[in-house]
This record gives C-alpha cells, sequence and structure tokens, in this order.
C-alpha cells in the first residue's frame, strides 16, 4: 500500500507538471472555451482520454515494439500535428480579423469544427502529439507498471490523472467564456487572436521539427 501511495503522489505531481502546462490542449480549450462555455473543457477532456486510455493499455502490454513504432513516426506526426494546428489557429482567429463584428463568445462565423467537435480536438491534439506520446513511455511509465497490475490500481491512478486533466481543461474552457464576456470586445478579439499565434507557433514548432529535427520553442 506504501508504493501505491508514493504512486498515487508521483501521478499528481507528474500530471500537474504536463497537464497544468501551457501548450495546444491548454491553448484549445480557452479558445473553444470562449466561444461555447465550460462545458467543451470537458469534451477536450474527453477527446484526450478516448486516444490516451486505450494507448497506455497497449503500451503496457507492448511497451518495446510500441516505442519503436512511435519513434519511427515521430516526425510523419509532427507534420500531421502542425497541419492540424496550424488549421486549428487560422479558423480560430479568422472570425475575430473580420472587421465589423460583434462578438458575444457564441456561434462564431467560420469554425464550425471547433464550435460543433471540440471531442475531436482533443483526440486529435493528443494523438497527434509524439512528444506526449513519449512522455508516457519515459516520465510515465511508472504509472503504467502499477496500472497494468489490477483494475483497482488502474481505477485510482488513472482515474487521479484524468481528473486532473478534466479539472484543468474545463477550468480553462471557463475562462476562456468568462473573458468572452467579461471583456471589450477591442480586447477580447486581440486576446482571441493572440492565442491564435501562439496555437500557430506551435503549429510552425512542430513543423520545424517534423522537417528539420529542431524545434523553435525552448520548450
Amino acid at each position: 500500500m506504501a508504493s501505491l501511495t508514493a504512486l498515487i503522489l508521483y501521478t499528481i505531481v507528474l500530471t500537474a507538471s504536463g497537464a497544468f502546462a501551457p501548450g495546444p490542449l491548454t491553448f484549445s480549450a480557452i479558445i473553444v472555451g470562449g466561444r461555447k462555455g465550460w462545458k467543451t473543457g470537458l469534451s477536450i477532456a474527453t477527446g484526450h482520454v478516448i486516444f490516451e486510455l486505450p494507448f497506455i493499455l497497449v503500451l503496457g502490454v507492448l511497451e518495446a515494439a510500441l516505442l519503436q513504432l512511435v519513434k519511427g513516426a515521430a516526425r510523419i506526426m509532427d507534420i500531421l500535428a502542425a497541419l492540424f494546428l496550424l488549421y486549428f489557429a487560422y479558423i480560430s482567429a479568422k472570425p475575430f480579423l473580420r472587421g465589423g463584428h460583434e462578438f458575444d463568445g457564441a456561434g462564431m462565423p467560420g469554425s464550425g469544427l471547433i464550435d460543433r467537435h471540440p471531442l475531436i480536438v482533443g483526440t486529435l491534439l493528443t494523438g497527434l502529439n509524439p512528444y506526449f506520446l513519449l512522455w508516457w513511455m519515459t516520465a510515465g511509465y511508472p504509472i503504467i507498471t502499477v496500472i497494468m497490475r489490477g483494475v483497482v490500481e488502474l481505477g485510482v491512478l488513472y482515474g487521479i490523472h484524468a481528473s486532473m486533466d478534466y479539472l484543468w481543461l474545463t477550468l480553462m474552457a471557463g475562462l476562456g467564456y468568462a473573458g468572452s464576456r467579461l471583456m471589450d470586445n477591442k480586447y477580447y478579439r486581440g486576446f482571441m487572436v493572440g492565442l491564435s499565434v501562439f496555437m500557430a507557433l506551435f503549429g510552425i514548432d512542430f513543423l520545424a521539427r517534423g522537417l528539420l529535427g529542431v524545434g523553435i520553442l525552448p520548450f
């Protein structure tokens, strides 16, 4: 039981260091939440879990083979992730770059994917990120070794991990929605365009890693 307690603490600290860090999932939750409210954070987190849980279970069984597969496909995954991130940034910024619109935080024009399918956004931003997958194969692997012991361990450790993801992404979506309601249209427009620029930078970073093997961001 002592080892399980230690793993619980390890899971909390490790999850916080990853989930609470600025990244594509965090920015996407703020952007989509600003349009459709805090519940979109739940959808993005669910999309994240839809990919993550089967992945770590398969990793627990086929670690060596899966590690080689992800490493071998990392550059292709970088490029695919980059294309999606750049597309996401474009459709996120597009409504705010148009003149003559008053924004109320919902029903933005030209944003059908992120408005209607935040679950897909969460799944794609998880599954196409090779660094997230490699994180589970390295820093997160001690959690997997315990999860694979049985249903109780799976329920406790992954339940803690997933609940922190849900908490963070829902909070970010809620903050995005609050911003859409409280901020002046001019400042909200600038805020959302700024977030879209960050998403584009992540896309360019992934593209540089995929094509040149060198990223442009320091994290």
